[in-house]
């Protein structure tokens, strides 16, 4: 680097300034350090947008960059996790906190009712399939999150909900460099459990509090005597095990207090032995550099990420190649090539039909009394050992201690002796080929191809609990996912005095395919074997191939005057194999204009305004992903069939009737904002309004059972989402030694549905415990508005409506009858405000950064404190700690019904349970230190940074153990909560 040095008259200063670089004034001394820091008035930052790259300053269209400063920071199977809270307009959930597992992405709102609102993701030029824990963090750039019409027209039927292009890294011109990145450390839950009950005497007296109101119900006269006589009973309502020292009718006294006489003989803690802390280990190498000609580099990495379950885990071995050659001023090429072996060890928490099963850990651990054991024991409490000298789960499945929830079912010893993996084996190539001709016209051919082979093994174990009947059950799967894609684009570019243009053309085709095989088999000869031919009993097998393909012709003006006034306009046509021939193809487009008022004569001249640009866009952008039972519909337009066995024949039955005049769902979407920088750089920003109306919405219409088919898709209405967003970027410190930057973004949007078919306009549309209005939200709560207690009975209380002699609402007025009471709109899911904050310091070799992510407003229903609060779900079943504060004749204020046993309505669906879904979440603290050149030169080592890093350290939300971020709903589940990992790491770089 060439410096230019002016020594000023005073001798006591220099004066230091370089292209690109902002000048710096220094005191004269023996040795001077000097920092250069980029001049944002002289340096213009490169994008990376579809197809293509673009300048940020002349870019028409709204997108954000998360670079690998940010990314490499962050300890994360799932590189799109590093977007949480880090770009405005972007909403995460992670449904499974499993290490491994994915999450779900929405830009800017919901982008479809019953089609899919993900994002379509884009690496290195090519759609990708794959699950995004192939990808390694450490192999990413950066990521661009385009979220308008001029930014992801050009992705016609795929861009509807907004793109994320991920570029990989590429070698650097410079010297060679090997870096080496090695990070130990735990995982550990990192969102409590709820506040249920662990003590035992306190989970008897409770009880039996419930069974006194059942019997006071039913008209008993001694009803606190036939609690007790009933509560250690093998009836319904008995509890069967007692656990204590004195007899099962004397464990609590007729007046409801424990017999201060027993004592607790054991104590299982049951969320004690099924959660621990997993080992976490990670390492990379990497290897790049480049010449005039040739840039490459290469990467290695393991990953060994184990859960805080027992035999839960994710292994992951990468490897990447991107290798680019300059064969003369005319011809480039270049290749990314990446191969990743995955091991993933499963629970049934992640399985979605196991979500209240007594093999759910997570359901367990909230729902299972704390009278009842983990383990068996002997006459003396002593652990009991079987033939294999493993250690024996109690199943309640004993004559005589048959336990009444969960029965003949044990989590821990599920998923100790049962086994859920899959391996997957996945390969991706991305090839180009640029060809200069004619001065200003280049031609480039894309090719990519992944290929994603899964193998799904599922074994329940047959020597203890529900399968012991069948001996054993395995079912092995196989999935092969294979794409193609293949792009041929044409680009013109041109300057002429003034004014630049920039035209692209293009074809693209891309085809995917899915081949599916599985096989099930019972009654297994060998202990502890897995493979089918140890089995001898009711084989099953079954198997399918379904594809999808589209083709698409695009094109793309970009002009540019004065480098001051930028104009864009895209066209895209494309079909897609998801819709009838007639109904094929699509057409969308964008056009867009920026202005850079800095450049203009009335404020070229304002020193502390580096950069002041206006943009506007207006375009449309397809979809075709229509869900069907949570996976993409690949036949809508055709009637679909099943065969059946019918006595040895095959029978063919309909279960889908298709729609061939089903057509494109197309996004509109405007947008317009500001984009500033002022006083060199030290604060930065952008605001932006947009608005996306969804038109032709894809939907499956319910059909009656009578039809023999469930639903039948078409095209039934209209929504829009309109809203805010804001990014601020400053430093409020920056010197040659410390520089702190603070940066915060907000987005704030209303859902509305604009028009819904003719015959539902009235009634709306059910969604489960939602319903669409017309001038109203997708996710609007219509449920039962509660009404609280009566203070002199205990009971609860809901409101109706009341109604005239012509059935007109005159008013409303509260019910004891649960079914007497009407759906009221009480609430919408939708946050009022969403986005993330966070600071970087660094100084004097030390780097600390903070992240955080936060959501204001909305609703979640909390099903899961629901289920805690019900005094008649029956006898067993765990209480949160809040229904001690029951109703009594003594506490006649408290908002939670008098425990009853016969009160089943008491929890049932209602606004009781509506819960705040507002957040903070800090992602992630990361703190390093990297050594001084000079103590490390002597081994020849580039830098050495030693650091510390944490993820997904701490939520606060309306209740513990309540996790709004797992689906967009706000609703509790019972999946694999929330992974915090904490690890300490070394980086470095020769």
């Amino acid at each position: 680097m060439s410096v230019k040095y002016i020594i000023l008259s005073s001798a006591k200063t220099l004066q230091i300034s370089y292209i690109g670089m902002q000048a710096q004034e220094v005191a004269i001394k023996p040795n001077v350090r000097v920092s250069m820091k980029s001049d944002t008035k002289l340096l213009d930052e490169v994008i990376v947008v579809a197809y293509g790259t673009s300048k940020k300053s002349s870019f028409t269209g709204s997108a954000a960059v998360v670079k690998s400063e940010k990314i490499e920071r962050m300890q994360t199977s799932d590189v799109t996790k590093a977007l949480a809270g880090a770009v405005a307009g972007v909403q995460i959930t992670t449904a499974s906190g499993a290490p491994g597992s994915g999450t779900s992405i929405r830009v800017r709102g919901l982008g479809s009712i019953n089609a899919s609102s993900e994002p379509l993701i884009v690496v290195d030029g090519s759609p990708y399939d794959g699950d995004l824990s192939m990808i390694n963090s450490q192999d990413v750039e950066a990521m661009t999150v385009l979220k308008d019409a001029a930014a992801n027209a050009l992705y016609g039927a795929r861009g509807a909900n907004g793109v994320i292009l991920i570029t990989t890294k590429k070698g650097k011109v410079g010297k060679a460099t090997i870096t080496v990145d090695a990070k130990w450390g735990s995982n550990s839950r990192g969102v409590p459990e709820y506040d249920v009950m662990r003590d035992p005497a306190t989970y008897y007296t409770t009880y039996w509090r419930e069974l006194k109101g059942l019997y006071e119900a039913n008209g008993e006269t001694n009803p606190g005597q036939m609690a007790s006589n009933n509560l250690i009973s093998a009836s319904d309502v008995g509890l069967s095990y007692n656990i204590t020292t004195v007899g099962d009718h004397e464990v609590v006294l007729p007046d409801g207090t424990f017999n201060p006489n027993a004592k607790i003989k054991y104590l299982d803690n049951w969320e004690k032995e099924m959660f621990n802390s997993g080992l976490r280990q990670e390492y990379n190498v990497n290897m790049n550099g480049a010449t005039e000609k040739t840039s490459y580099y290469m990467s290695f990495g393991f990953l060994d990420d184990e859960g805080y379950i027992v035999k839960s885990g994710f292994k992951r071995y990468s490897a990447r190649l991107r290798l680019e050659h300059q064969f003369n001023n005319y011809i480039k090429m270049g290749g990314n090539f990446a191969y990743v072996n995955t091991a993933t060890v499963a629970t049934s928490a992640t399985e979605e039909q196991d979500q209240t099963a007594g093999t759910n850990m997570f359901y367990v651990s909230r729902v299972m009394a704390p009278i009842y054991p983990v383990y068996k024991r002997d006459e003396n409490g002593n652990f009991i050992y079987d033939s294999h000298n493993r250690i024996v789960y109690d199943y309640g499945d004993e004559a005589g201690h048959q336990r009444p929830t969960l029965g003949n079912a044990n989590a821990l010893g599920s998923q100790s002796l049962d086994d859920r993996k899959y391996t997957k084996d996945y390969f991706s190539g991305n090839m180009y080929t640029e060809i200069s001709f004619l001065k200003d016209f280049k031609f480039t051919f894309r090719a990519g191809v992944e290929n994603d082979n899964t193998r799904r093994m599922v074994f329940q174990n047959g020597e203890y609990g529900q399968f012991t009947a069948q001996n054993g059950i395995a079912t092995h799967t196989s999935y092969r996912n294979m794409t193609i894609n293949l792009q041929e684009l044409l680009t013109w570019e041109r300057t002429f005095g003034d004014h630049s243009i920039n035209v692209l053309i293009g074809h693209e085709t891309y085809q995917n395919k899915l081949d599916y095989l599985y096989g099930s088999k019972n009654n297994f000869a060998l202990w502890g074997s897995t493979s089918m031919n140890q089995a001898v009993s009711n084989p099953q097998t079954g198997s399918y191939v379904t594809e999808y393909n589209t083709e698409g012709f695009l094109g793309r003006v970009e002009y540019n005057y004065k480098d001051k006034y930028y104009f864009s306009g895209s066209y895209r046509r494309d079909a897609s194999s998801v819709f009838h021939p007639d109904q094929r193809w699509g057409n969308f487009w964008s056009v867009g204009a920026s202005w850079r008022l800095k450049e203009e004569s009335f404020l070229r001249d304002v020193e502390w305004l580096d950069n002041l640009k206006f943009k506007i866009s207006y375009g449309s952008q397809g979809n075709d992903y229509l869900l069907l039972d949570g996976a993409r519909n690949r036949y809508a337009y055709m009637d679909q069939f099943t065969v059946s066995n019918n006595n040895g024949q095959p029978a063919i039955t309909q279960t889908y009737k298709g729609n061939d005049k089903l057509k494109w769902e197309t996004n509109y979407n405007f947008n317009t904002g500001i984009e500033f920088s002022v006083l060199d750089g030290r604060l930065s920003g952008g605001f932006d309004f947009f608005s996306r109306y969804a038109k032709d919405l894809l939907f499956n219409r319910p059909l009656a059972t009578s039809t023999g088919s469930n639903s039948y898709p078409d095209n039934i209405g209209d929504m829009r989402n309109t809203g805010f967003e804001i990014e601020l970027n400053g430093d409020i410190i920056r010197t040659n030694n410390i520089t702190w930057n603070v940066s915060v973004n907000a987005t704030t949007y209303k859902n509305k549905i604009l028009t819904l078919p003719e015959e539902k306009r009235e009634s709306g549309i059910w969604n489960g415990i939602f319903k669409m209005m017309e001038g109203g939200s997708y996710y609007d709560y219509y449920i039962k508005e509660w009404a609280g207690v009566d203070q002199e009975d205990g009971s609860a209380m809901w409101y109706k409506d009341i109604v005239d002699k012509d059935n007109n609402v005159i008013g409303r007025e509260t019910t004891k009858l649960y079914s007497e009471a009407t759906d009221y709109k009480v609430g919408c899911a939708l946050p009022d405000i969403y986005g993330g904050f966070g600071t970087s310091v660094n100084a004097y070799g030390f780097d600390l950064s903070v992240s955080f992510s936060y959501q204001l407003g909305g609703k979640g229903y909390d099903y899961t404190y629901a289920g805690l609060m019900n005094s008649a779900q029956g006898a067993g079943t765990n209480f949160h700690n809040d229904i001690l504060n029951a109703w009594t004749p003594e506490n006649k204020n408290s908002d939670i019904p008098k425990l009853n046993a016969k009160a089943s309505s008491n929890n049932s669906t209602s606004s009781r349970f509506l819960t705040s879904a507002s957040y903070l979440s800090l992602q992630n603290i990361s703190v390093g230190y990297t050594l001084p050149r000079n103590w490390i030169s002597k081994i020849r080592c580039e830098s050495i940074r030693v650091y510390f890093v944490a993820d997904n350290v701490a939520l606060f939300s309306a209740r513990k153990g309540y996790d709004p971020r797992t689906n967009w709903k706000g609703e509790s589940n019972y999946n694999y909560s929330a992974l915090r990992s904490i690890s300490g790491g070394l980086t470095v770089k020769f």
